[in-house]
């Protein structure tokens, strides 16, 4: 073998390995927070490198943290990348950060200038959200919000529900384990005591650990009427290619303990099934799902509860 060709199969394999190419495996693998680390790098060194700021951009938005990702979609760009997509996300990101104003102006100039009509109508929408502010705005409210200090802590809290005067709730506070996509700890499941609206810190607690394991991501709880059928999310592992992996589960309170965790039927096992709720009467299941045949992105669905299983609507 010469060595020219051995040089270039070196060549070959050092760009393999290069720390970019790593980094874009990353980001199609869904760990967000490695390519956010190695691109801000790559901004130090070079603060105009406009492929970076997109790549930031895109991981803040697609691990659900898109108001980081403004000052990073302000400056996004480069070959191959879609200046419209980049300046829609820009708008929806300065609308988390209530710049509606700007995020006005950048839409109206989007809806003007782009071929896309897609994204034009998209635009529209948009537009229609902001301009609604403005009623909402005008009308009273009859609720007041307080924040529950004493359950809160610096971690995720979130996804609230009330069964059988208990409360459940998602929080990332007790796990040591790191999900790759947001370098934030994995989320579990949490139940307290409550007395009406208050509710008894002392008696937080994880669920059991066949519900809660320390390298997946559960959240997201509904129950039946009676409290004796608990459905809720569960994946993000980052086992797989992307972040399709997250299926619902159903448990069933029996003899004082909630039974072993098993996937329901209406899951698809290249689809993100998540958030679920339970009507009132407790014969149908809504859920949110990224599957073939919907609308883009994550749809709302409807399933009716018959017996003991769940059949798609």
């Amino acid at each position: 073998m010469s060595v020219r060709v051995v040089l270039i199969l070196l060549g070959i394999l050092l760009l393999g390995c290069s720390p970019e190419r790593k980094a874009m495996k990353s980001f199609r693998y869904g760990k967000y927070e490695s390519v956010i680390d190695y691109y801000k790098g790559a901004i130090r060194k070079d603060p105009n490198n406009a492929k970076a700021y997109y790549y930031i951009a895109e991981s803040y938005r697609l691990s659900n943290r898109i108001k980081e990702a403004e000052t990073f979609y302000a400056k996004a760009g480069g070959k191959g990348i879609s200046a419209d997509s980049v300046k829609l996300y820009y708008a929806k990101s300065l609308q988390a950060n209530a710049k509606y104003e700007e995020a006005r102006t950048v839409l109206e100039d989007l809806e003007s200038d782009t071929k896309n009509e897609e994204i034009k109508d998209r635009a529209r929408q948009e537009l229609d959200g902001i301009n609604y502010l403005d009623k909402l705005a005008q009308k009273k409210s009859y609720y007041k919000i307080k924040n529950l200090e004493a359950i809160n802590t610096p971690f995720t809290e979130y996804a609230p529900v009330y069964s059988n005067n208990e409360l459940y709730f998602t929080s990332s506070r007790s796990n040591a384990r790191i999900y790759e996509a947001t370098g934030t700890p994995f989320t579990d499941l949490y139940q307290a005591e409550t007395n009406g609206a208050n509710v008894d810190v002392n008696t937080i607690k994880a669920l059991p650990g066949f519900i809660n394991e320390s390298n997946i991501n559960e959240g997201c709880v509904t129950f039946t009427p009676d409290g004796k059928t608990m459905i809720f999310a569960k994946g993000n592992s980052g086992k797989r290619k992307g972040t399709p992996d997250v299926d619902l589960y159903l448990s069933r309170y029996r003899n004082g303990q909630w039974s072993e965790p098993t996937p329901i039927n209406i899951n698809q096992p290249d689809a993100w099934e998540s958030t679920p709720a339970m009507s009132q009467d407790g014969r149908t299941l809504y859920f949110s799902s990224n599957r073939k045949g919907g609308q883009g992105g994550l749809d709302i669905y409807s399933a009716q509860m018959d017996g003991r299983v769940v059949l798609e609507k």
